[in-house]
């Protein structure tokens, strides 16, 4: 397996716009589309906003949540301290955020044209989706349902505050919470649309969640791929097709894994890379670095689901 350590020596430079030149006029419309709401030309203006937003809700202590669960839940005070953290970053960054995914979506946007082609989803659901991007841009767009989640109920309310200041999103679900104890039971009390045709969109979700498996010692074990295999197949089981978006140079080896454990629960699973790039991004974001450190990382697309019932173009 390839790592997937980032090489943060090459922060991008120049135009944004001359980045978008190759890739589909769905991930162009996306990027004229932040261009309208927050207008940033280059990449080296791509920095956190001079004043938060405000979105005037309140919200419970967290201090006080991270001391309850200090005193009784050791194990999930890390879930806290990141949701108080991301609420902080979430009002300094508002589309900033998704100008700094804007280069891993663009791809993410290429395979989704191809793969999906006319048989498009009726329901995007995002976990993980924080403040701002897809959500803004896919419903008017392609005129579909979106569903986003997210650990920080700040980052939901910016979510909704940018929806409305720019009269987007009239099909917008975003809802607070913890997608690894979401049901499929609960999701589709949530929404609408048969989860037959629902998109499940994990983004960086292997790299991101696996100190959410430490606190489960028989789950950690084997780099925490039965757990992860799992919860992808719980949801190819129930109809919804998975893609992921991943910062990770050896797709195959993933793929590899997640057949390995998850067709225990999806007999017919399959894995489908629709995509391997290189890619610009930030990680280690902190409220004093709300953006966080520009790095260039290996990457892929892949869609996961049982081609009797998912949606995409699974032949080839």
């Amino acid at each position: 397996m390839q790592s997937d350590e980032p090489d943060r020596s090459h922060p991008p430079r120049g135009r944004i716009a001359e980045s978008m030149l190759s890739h589909s006029q769905l991930a162009r419309d996306y990027f004229a589309f932040l261009t309208r709401v927050d207008p940033v030309e280059r990449w080296e203006e791509l920095v956190a906003l001079e004043e938060p937003l405000q979105t005037g809700k309140q919200h419970p202590d967290q201090a006080l949540k991270e001391k309850v669960l200090h005193d009784y839940f050791p194990s999930l005070v890390h879930t806290v301290a990141d949701a108080k953290n991301y609420d902080a970053m979430a009002m300094s960054l508002g589309f900033r955020y998704a100008w700094s995914r804007l280069d891993m979506h663009a791809h993410l946007l290429d395979a989704m044209e191809k793969f999906f082609g006319s048989e498009r989803p009726a329901l995007v659901f995002e976990p993980g989706c924080f403040c701002s991007g897809l959500g803004h841009f896919l419903p008017e767009h392609w005129g579909i349902t979106y569903a986003g989640l997210d650990m920080s109920p700040a980052a939901m309310d910016v979510y909704r505050m940018l929806a409305k200041a720019n009269g987007i999103g009239k099909a917008l679900n975003l809802f607070s919470g913890n997608f690894l104890q979401l049901t499929t039971e609960q999701f589709r009390r949530m929404v609408t649309v048969p989860m037959e045709r629902t998109v499940v969109l994990l983004s960086n979700f292997i790299s991101g969640t696996d100190k959410d498996w430490q606190i489960y010692p028989c789950l950690a074990q084997e780099a925490c791929w039965f757990p992860y295999s799992a919860l992808i197949a719980y949801w190819v089981s129930a109809g919804a097709t998975v893609l992921l978006s991943e910062r990770n140079g050896d797709p195959e080896w993933i793929a590899e894994r997640i057949n390995l454990w998850g067709r225990g629960f999806v007999p017919n699973l399959r894995c489908k890379t629709l995509s391997e790039f290189t890619t610009n991004i930030t990680s280690n974001m902190t409220p004093e670095n709300p953006i966080g450190e520009w790095n260039r990382s290996e990457a892929f697309v892949m869609a996961v689901g049982d081609p009797a019932m998912s949606l995409g173009n699974w032949g080839g």
